[in-house]
């Protein structure tokens, strides 16, 4: 509430939060806001001023908390039941958090002078080796969604979640670190998260049973969307070879649209689903929905889809 309050001057559907959570340089901030703010004529830049010193403090806050009480020297990994003043108080490791953040120190390092460090790299790297030796099954294409502090396995989910946030994590630590076997792990994993979302999830053991409609979930081509994004980077040949599956996943989020809501279950075909589940409607989603689609239409230079 106090973020949006802060940027409400320049807020544009979900234009400022995919600017902010990009984590890109303040230099870089600047110029896509000041460009913004010439196109609807919404804000100074004194305003933009104010907005990029509020993410660096933020930011700040956030990775000092973080990385004071999360790491888990022990055992590899993050502790995140963490109580205000950063006393654990689960020690359940959820899969999500590991993933994600270990994209996040990644990103970080990799994007932003100040948290290029050896600390930083070096919690990216033991949080991705406890994904690889605890959070992924072994000799298979699979993630626990949550394990026990020491690592071993607690829940296995029939969601595709997990791997999505390992595909990340992985990605991004080999921008880092340059070891190949991330990339590996990343591409692997990319493909069969793909086929589950695309062709078949029965793999997850979500068996289809006789008295179930047919439906799609906004959160797959959402997370999917921005886990190829993320994956392909700049990459001109890797968005050429993942075209098809951006492609699909734009198509897929936009079904949900309906020109007023973003519904969180639709038939196959984008069509309004009877009784509750077409009633559903996730605020954080159809933000996501926004910021991932503008993500994607920067990376095409695609004008049509940013509106």
């Amino acid at each position: 509430a106090n973020f949006l309050s802060e940027i409400k001057l320049v807020y544009r559907e979900p234009f400022i939060c995919s600017i902010a959570r990009q984590l890109t340089s303040p230099a870089h901030l600047c110029s896509s806001l000041a460009h913004a703010e010439h196109e609807n004529n919404m804000a100074t830049a004194e305003d933009i001023g104010k907005h990029i010193a509020l993410f660096e403090r933020e930011l700040e806050a956030v990775m000092a908390f973080w990385t004071a009480h999360s790491h888990d020297s022990k055992h590899g990994g993050f502790l995140h039941c963490l109580t205000e003043s950063g006393e654990v108080f689960d020690t359940i490791k959820s899969g999500w958090v590991q993933g994600r953040q270990v994209w996040m120190y990644a990103k970080l390092y990799n994007t932003l002078p100040t948290y290029k460090t050896p600390e930083i790299l070096e919690a990216a790297v033991r949080g991705g080796e406890f994904l690889l030796q605890h959070v992924k099954l072994h000799n298979e294409k699979r993630c626990y969604y949550a394990v026990t502090e020491e690592g071993k396995p607690l829940q296995l989910q029939n969601r595709p979640f997990t791997e999505l946030f390992f595909i990340m994590a992985m990605t991004e630590l080999y921008r880092a670190t340059g070891d190949s076997k991330y990339q590996e792990e990343a591409t692997a994993m990319l493909s069969q998260v793909i086929h589950w979302i695309r062709v078949d999830d029965s793999g997850l053991g979500r068996p289809k049973l006789a008295g179930s409609s047919p439906s799609q979930e906004l959160g797959r081509p959402l997370i999917l969307l921005n886990v190829l994004n993320e994956f392909c980077g700049a990459d001109e040949t890797l968005r050429k070879k993942y075209a098809g599956d951006l492609e699909w996943c734009v198509q897929a989020v936009l079904n949900h649209h309906d020109g007023q809501w973003v519904r969180e279950h639709v038939s196959p075909e984008g069509n309004l689903l009877p009784g509750s589940a077409g009633r559903l409607t996730t605020p954080g989603h159809a933000i996501e929905a926004g910021w991932f689609l503008l993500q994607e239409a920067r990376a095409r230079g695609d004008v049509d889809l940013q509106r």
